[in-house]
């Protein structure tokens, strides 16, 4: 999986409700940033073993108000994701082996 098919698959698919990402290590910023852009519906979204960095989760914070249910697991790079997901906002989510992630 590349940048560029998940950039296909949101900008033609825009009633996505749910996308499972595990162990696309291709998958950048631009893939997650195009998906919260153009399915605004998403409801779940599962990220693991990524390289994905904080500005996604703004992204998804921003565009996806409707998501239930996130998962990431296994993405080294994340700092601010207390600020963006300590939110009622998201009844759920699953954080795992997020080695940068600071305390709540």
């Amino acid at each position: 999986m590349t940048d560029a098919s998940i950039i296909s698959i949101s900008t033609h698919c825009n009633g996505l409700q749910s996308l499972n990402l595990w162990d696309c290590h291709n998958i950048t910023d631009a893939s997650i940033i195009s998906i919260s852009e153009n399915s605004t519906g998403l409801k779940r979204l599962d990220v693991v073993r990524t390289r994905i960095t904080d500005a996604c989760l703004v992204a998804i914070a921003k565009n996806c108000t409707g998501l239930q249910y996130l998962v990431l697991m296994i993405v080294l790079s994340l700092v601010v994701i207390s600020c963006v997901m300590n939110s009622s906002q998201y009844p759920s989510y699953e954080l795992s082996f997020c080695l940068s992630i600071p305390a709540f």
